[in-house]
């Protein structure tokens, strides 16, 4: 997929041809995006049970594996319940981001993906990563 972005410029174009190309759409509802949310969880105070860290419903924003992160859900449904995953576009390698990728997808039980050229929607030296809930959206 070519990069047309300007520097500087987050790549619209590009992302919103992986989430067609997926079936999928923005979930715009980014305050309401954490893991526990993804996995269909409910969140009970700062999710204290949880050994990620969570604080609040943004629980995956931080941490370098989770640079340029994009939320999206199921083209046609915006629930909260609705939150599919996230694609994320890191300036790091494969080996950097597995290991912590396993531990988020072990506690809550989803999927992930890295460095499938598939998922290349950034650019500009990034590794793509995905993360997603296997009981709502296939990839």
């Amino acid at each position: 997929m070519p990069k047309t972005s300007e520097p500087g410029k987050l790549p619209t174009v590009e992302m919103d041809e992986w989430l067609n190309t997926n079936g999928l759409a923005h979930h715009t509802r980014s305050n309401r995006s954490c893991f526990h949310r993804m996995a269909g969880l409910p969140i009970i105070g700062q999710a204290a049970a949880s050994t990620i860290g969570c604080e609040g419903d943004s629980c995956f924003i931080s941490g370098s594996i989770f640079d340029h992160p994009r939320r999206f859900r199921i083209k046609g449904r915006n629930k909260l319940t609705d939150f599919a995953g996230v694609v994320s576009a890191p300036y790091l390698h494969v080996h950097e981001m597995t290991a912590k990728a396993e531990q988020i997808c072990d506690e809550f039980d989803l999927s992930f993906r890295i460095g499938d050229p598939r998922d290349d929607w950034y650019g500009y030296g990034t590794t793509p990563l995905i993360i997603w809930n296997p009981r709502i959206v296939s990839l």
